[in-house]
């Protein structure tokens, strides 16, 4: 269930704009990877419990099983007035339903006919998103390329009622934001969203404010 969003308006239109095009450069990688054109959402941003993760999976609601991928990362440091200076760190969770993984198997001339098979696939997507949009989100906000160590497998083949994001146990509240990627003319759609902690809210309002400015 969403909660009061802990921006002002302009914040979060700027959060929405910057994401819009770092998640839409990523959505052209994902063209080449893919070799077929890509449709993409508006970005969504939402502040929600770590609880209720899946239900900002909107464009995965349904019956089939569901896997992920999680990028941790860490952004900055952002340097505020007085010397004073913070980083945040955060993930990207990539999510895929079972019709899309197949279709983006065959795209792509591989077999997912065991597990090792397709967490190699899960992951090359993944990173093929995440390793543009992140860099890039990162340098709309002034900061250095963000530091991104190998990504995680978070759920394999599961209901989406049974997802899991272990990488985020032991958050509370926290701010997503969510865009579908689909394939054209496929039934290919995967979720990405950035998923930062509310401990990242101050240092990430006074950068939307910087850029406001």
């Amino acid at each position: 269930m969403s909660q009061p969003l802990p921006f002002t308006e302009d914040q979060r239109d700027c959060l929405q704009e910057i994401s819009n095009v770092a998640m839409g450069a990523a959505g052209e990688h994902l063209a080449g990877f893919s070799k077929v054109f890509v449709e993409l959402s508006i970005p969504i941003v939402r502040a929600t419990k770590a609880d209720d993760l899946v239900d900002a999976l909107v464009s995965l609601q349904g019956l089939e099983a569901v896997s992920g991928v999680v990028q941790p990362f860490e952004v900055g440091p952002f340097s505020f007035g007085g010397g004073e200076s913070s980083t945040v760190s955060g993930c990207a969770l990539v999510a895929i339903t079972e019709s899309s993984f197949r279709d983006l198997a065959q795209q792509r001339g591989v077999g997912i006919d065991d597990d090792a098979d397709a967490q190699k696939l899960l992951i090359q997507l993944a990173d093929t998103i995440t390793h543009v949009c992140l860099p890039m989100l990162t340098e709309q906000l002034g900061v250095p390329a963000p530091v991104l160590p190998a990504s995680e497998i978070a759920s394999l083949h599961v209901p989406l009622a049974e997802f899991k994001v272990p990488q985020i146990d032991g958050w509370s509240g926290m701010t997503t934001v969510e865009i579908n990627y689909h394939l054209e003319g496929h039934p290919f759609n995967c979720d990405l969203l950035l998923i930062l902690p509310d401990s990242a809210t101050a240092a990430l309002c006074k950068a939307l404010d910087a850029l406001l400015a």
